[in-house]
């Protein structure tokens, strides 16, 4: 299956959640999955592309114009360089057969809501999984539920993306 994982790519977050990801990512790329990802090789990207590769695993990289100069620093079977990031988020969402959205910064939250809008306009039907590790989309997911609650959004939307808590909720979505 080919798994889109958006993560932070910085070097500057907690090391707590680059050492919980490391099981999960070890499982995952076990099985015969394949990463479709944003081409950086630092923070949980970086470990994510690297633990892929581990695996002898296919990497598709999908990046911008603006940060082409990171594709120097992996190796991939496809590398897709488009223009902006909304048609960047479009094909890595096209690319993928899945999506698992790790703790990321402001561009994995706009992959996350994008997906979530995507999925809700039934532009596509592929699973949406939002790793929970130690409570890092609490307040997200707070937020999406009071949309909801308050009529601000579909009652659906929470029929659109499964929230694991723990990296085996997470593989058992995947599988």
């Amino acid at each position: 299956m080919k798994i889109f994982i958006g993560c932070s790519a910085s070097n500057d977050i907690p090391s707590s959640y680059i050492e919980s990801a490391n099981y999960l990512l070890e499982e995952i790329f076990k099985r015969d999955n394949s990463l479709v990802f944003g081409g950086g090789s630092g923070g949980l990207m970086g470990l994510v592309y690297k633990i892929c590769k581990e695996h002898n695993r296919e990497v598709i990289a999908v990046t911008t114009e603006d940060y082409v100069a990171d594709l120097n620093d992996i190796v991939s079977s496809k590398e897709y360089v488009v223009s902006k990031i909304v048609d960047r988020t479009e094909l890595l969402i096209k690319q993928s057969e899945a999506l698992l959205f790790l703790p990321g910064g402001t561009g994995t939250m706009q992959e996350l809501m994008t997906a979530i809008e995507a999925k809700k306009g039934k532009e596509f039907n592929k699973p949406i999984i939002i790793w929970n590790m130690d409570g890092f989309y609490d307040e997200l997911i707070g937020l999406l539920n009071k949309l909801c609650l308050q009529g601000f959004s579909s009652k659906l939307i929470n029929q659109i993306f499964v929230v694991a808590n723990t990296a085996e909720e997470v593989l058992t979505y995947l599988n």
